[in-house]
């Protein structure tokens, strides 16, 4: 099997008929052109094992290797979210104590006829809490997410 390198817009030939370009697309896509006369039959690889055809022999299993400047912005781009993971926890624990302080503060207070939305307001903040521990349950213990296959968008 021929493997080559090819940049956005090379091509090859395949005996006298048959041409392929490789075009450059956004993050690891790319687009082929292939020219081929019409009795030569084209078809991509999934929907050929779609229909229960095997694959090739001699396929690469792998993409190309990762180079390490691609390492070293992947990891550069895990510890960005890392970090705004670990500053999310941080926020939301100070966003929670706020929340049970003026919870407490309420219930230290003396209802009185001038007070009549006190008790509304102490129910207001006990479900405010309890909805916020819900919908950050695990939130405070659970280790901050990684990806396992080391690609990461572009900050």
């Amino acid at each position: 099997m021929l493997s080559l390198q090819m940049k956005s817009g090379d091509y090859l030939t395949i005996g006298e008929n048959i041409v392929v370009q490789v075009f450059k697309e956004s993050g690891p896509q790319f687009r082929v052109s292939v020219k081929a006369p019409r009795e030569v039959s084209i078809v991509r690889g999934k929907v050929l094992e779609r229909k229960g055809e095997h694959q090739p022999n001699g396929l690469r299993s792998k993409g190309p290797k990762t180079s390490p400047s691609d390492k070293l912005r992947s990891a550069r781009y895990l510890q960005k979210v890392s970090k705004r993971q670990e500053t999310r926890k941080l926020e939301q624990a100070l966003c929670l104590e706020a929340i049970k302080g003026l919870e407490q503060a309420i219930g230290q207070l003396k209802p009185s006829p001038e007070r009549a939305g006190l008790e509304q307001l102490q129910t207001q903040m006990t479900h405010i809490v309890e909805t916020w521990e819900k919908l950050n349950q695990g939130v405070f213990d659970a280790p901050a997410e990684t990806a396992s296959d080391g690609v990461g968008e572009s900050a």
